[in-house]
C-alpha cells in the first residue's frame, strides 16, 4: 500500500516536522508493514485504539501479534539484525505519535550485542585507497570530502555549489566552470571551510575538508566541465553530479556498495568495510586519538554540546583550523601532496627574519630623519663644499629611499607568506 498518499502519515511527517529523508525512511518501512497485514495507516491505527478501549490486557490486543509477525516476516528475509530492528522501530514510532500504548521492547543479548566497535572494525588507508581505486573521478572527491571532513552522505548530498562558494577565497562568483577551474588551479594546498546543516538535526555547523579533497574536486569539475561544456552552475544546483545526476543520500549509498564489491571488501551477505558512517566514525576515532581538542570534535560533527559548554565556549572557525592543519597527516591517503603543514614550520624562521629586518628598518628611519636636516648632514662632511655637499645629500637620499622601498616589498612578501591562502573570509 501507499502510504504517503493517506492524510495520517501526511499528519505525521508534518507534527514531526520530519526532513526529507526520514520522510522517506518511514515511507519505506510503513509501506512494508501495511503490505504485510492488508490494512492501511488508518484502519491499523483505529484498530489499536478500539481494543485498547476495549481489551484490558496489552498481551491480548492485536497490536502484540502484529508487531510480532512482522518481525518475523522480516527476519526470514535474511536481512541483518540492525536493519530489522530499525524497520520495527520506524513502526513503533509512528504508532507511539497517536499514543499508541506498546509492548516493552526485548531483546536477547547476544556476544555481538556485547561487542563494542573498536577502531580495527573501522576501514584502513589501505581499505580505503582499494575502494578510491574503484572509484569514478566524482566519488574520489566525495570519499575524500567525507574522510577528512566527518559529513555523512546526507550533508555531502545537500551541498551545492554555493557552500562551496562560500568554502574558498573569491572575491566574487565565478561566471562559469571554467572560471572556477581557473581559480581553483592556481591554490596550492586548498583546506575548504564548509558551512552547512546537519540533515539530521537541522543544527548550523561548521567543518574543513583537506587539500588531497580539494584537488580531487577540481578533477571532478574539471571532468564534469569536459563532458559537459554547456552546462553553467548556479548557486542552488547541487554540487555532486556525476554524468550531471545530482546525487542523493541513497545513490551514495548504491556506490559505496558497488565499489567495496569491486574492491572486495563485502563482509559477510551485506556488510561493507568502506561505509560513509564508517568514515565518519574514522575521522571522529582519528581526532580523539590524535588528542585533537574534544569540543573542537563535537563542532567538527555537527554535534551538540550542553549548555553550560555553549554558554561559555563559542566557536572560534580560525582557532580550530589551526588544530585541524596539526592532524592533516592522519586523515589523508596520499602523504606526499601535504605541504601546507610544512609551510607552518617556516614560520618560525619568517618571524625571526621579521625581527631582524624591524631592527634593520629603525636604523633606516634614523638616518632619514637625519637626512631631513642638513645641518646635520654638513657635520657629517664638513670638508666638503657646498656643491659637493648638494650632490652627496641627494645621492645618500636616494640611495636609503631605494632601501626602504625594498625593505617594505620584503616585508609585505613575508607578512603574505605567514598569511593563510584560503584564509577565511
Amino acid at each position: 500500500m501507499n502510504v504517503e498518499e493517506e492524510t495520517i502519515f501526511k499528519e505525521f511527517c508534518r507534527d514531526r516536522s520530519l526532513a526529507v529523508g526520514s520522510v522517506k525512511l518511514y515511507r519505506l518501512a510503513l509501506d512494508k508493514y501495511t503490505d504485510f497485514h492488508g490494512m492501511s495507516l488508518e484502519q491499523l491505527v483505529n484498530e489499536a485504539e478500539d481494543e485498547e478501549d476495549n481489551i484490558p490486557r496489552l498481551r491480548k490486543r492485536t497490536l502484540i501479534k502484529r508487531l510480532s509477525e512482522f518481525k518475523e516476516h522480516l527476519d526470514n528475509g535474511k536481512l541483518s539484525q540492525n536493519y530489522v530492528n530499525h524497520q520495527l522501530s520506524l513502526v513503533r514510532s509512528f504508532y507511539g505519535e497517536f499514543d499508541i500504548q506498546l509492548p516493552k521492547t526485548r531483546r536477547r543479548k547476544t556476544r555481538s550485542d556485547r561487542k563494542e566497535e573498536t577502531i580495527e572494525d573501522l576501514p584502513t588507508m589501505e581499505e580505503i585507497n582499494k575502494c578510491l581505486d574503484k572509484s569514478n573521478t566524482a566519488y574520489k572527491a566525495i570519499i575524500l570530502l567525507m574522510l577528512s571532513s566527518g559529513m555523512s552522505r546526507s550533508e555531502v548530498a545537500s551541498l551545492t555549489f554555493k557552500h562551496f562558494y562560500d568554502g574558498i577565497p573569491l572575491k566574487r562568483l565565478p561566471k562559469n566552470l571554467g572560471e572556477l577551474i581557473d581559480k581553483l588551479e592556481n591554490e596550492e594546498n586548498l583546506i575548504v571551510y564548509w558551512r552547512i546543516n546537519r540533515v539530521k538535526t537541522g543544527k548550523r555547523y561548521f567543518t574543513f575538508s583537506s587539500p588531497e579533497a580539494s584537488d580531487r574536486i577540481l578533477d571532478y569539475l574539471t571532468e564534469l566541465h569536459r563532458e559537459y561544456p554547456d552546462y553553467n552552475p548556479q548557486p542552488e544546483d547541487t554540487f555532486f553530479r556525476p554524468f550531471n545526476i545530482p546525487i542523493n543520500p541513497e545513490s551514495v549509498s548504491q556506490y559505496f556498495k558497488r565499489i567495496n564489491k569491486r574492491a572486495g571488501l563485502i563482509k559477510g551477505k551485506h556488510g561493507l568495510t568502506v561505509r560513509p558512517h564508517a568514515l565518519r566514525k574514522l575521522f571522529a576515532t582519528i581526532l580523539e586519538k590524535n588528542k585533537f581538542p574534544h569540543l573542537y570534535t563535537r563542532w567538527l560533527m555537527g554535534h551538540s554540546v550542553d549548555g553550560t559548554t555553549a554558554s561559555y565556549f563559542k566557536a572560534d572557525p580560525e582557532a580550530v583550523k589551526q588544530e585541524y592543519i596539526t592532524i592533516l597527516d592522519h586523515i589523508t591517503t596520499n602523504k606526499v601532496e601535504i605541504k601546507i603543514v610544512n609551510q607552518y614550520e617556516d614560520l618560525k624562521q619568517d618571524v625571526a627574519e621579521i625581527k631582524n629586518e624591524s631592527a634593520f628598518s629603525i636604523d633606516l628611519v634614523s638616518k632619514l630623519l637625519n637626512m631631513t636636516n642638513i645641518e646635520v648632514f654638513k657635520q657629517e662632511y664638513p670638508d666638503l663644499s657646498p656643491e659637493e655637499l648638494e650632490i652627496k645629500y641627494n645621492e645618500e637620499r636616494a640611495e636609503l629611499i631605494k632601501q626602504t622601498q625594498k625593505l617594505k616589498e620584503k616585508m609585505d612578501k613575508m607578512e603574505n607568506n605567514i598569511k593563510i591562502k584560503d584564509k577565511i573570509q
